[in-house]
Formats: structure tokens, C-alpha cells, sequence
């Protein structure tokens, strides 16, 4: 993971090609983690820690998840 914005943090896979990878909220710099994507980009994707605990998810990790939306997320996240 190399820095924060937006409250985001942003890092990059290990290859030879790296791709940005985006995951909602603030980590730990200098880190690595596995990431589940849930969207792309031309040249960055959008994902969430892997495995997800969603009883300890974000509303913005629960969001970022295709088919889950705010309703559904506030119904998680109590």
C-alpha cells in the first residue's frame, strides 16, 4: 500500500505490469494485502480486503461491493 486520498488508500499489485488498486478507507502504509476487485477502470481497479468480515465492514467497503447498495449496507452496519 503506498499512500492515502480521499479516504482511500491506494497500492499496487506485485508483476510486472502493476495495476493502481483502490480500497475504500485508510490502511497501513508500506503494507501488503489481498484484495477482492469489485470494479475496473482503464487503468486502476476498485476492490475491498480479502476475506471481507462484514460484521466489522465500512459502509464504503460494504458499498463498493456490486449489488449491495446503502439501504443494504445500513441493514449490515449497525
Amino acid at each position: 500500500l503506498e499512500y492515502h486520498q480521499d479516504g482511500k488508500t491506494f497500492g499496487r499489485q506485485l508483476g510486472t505490469y502493476a495495476l493502481l488498486v483502490a480500497v475504500p478507507g485508510e490502511r497501513e502504509l508500506g503494507t501488503a494485502i489481498d484484495v477482492a476487485i469489485t470494479d475496473h477502470g482503464y487503468r486502476s481497479v476498485t476492490g475491498v480486503p480479502y476475506p471481507l468480515d462484514v460484521n466489522s465492514a465500512s459502509m464504503d467497503e460494504l458499498t463498493a461491493i456490486p449489488g449491495i447498495n446503502r439501504n443494504t449496507a445500513g441493514d449490515v452496519v449497525v
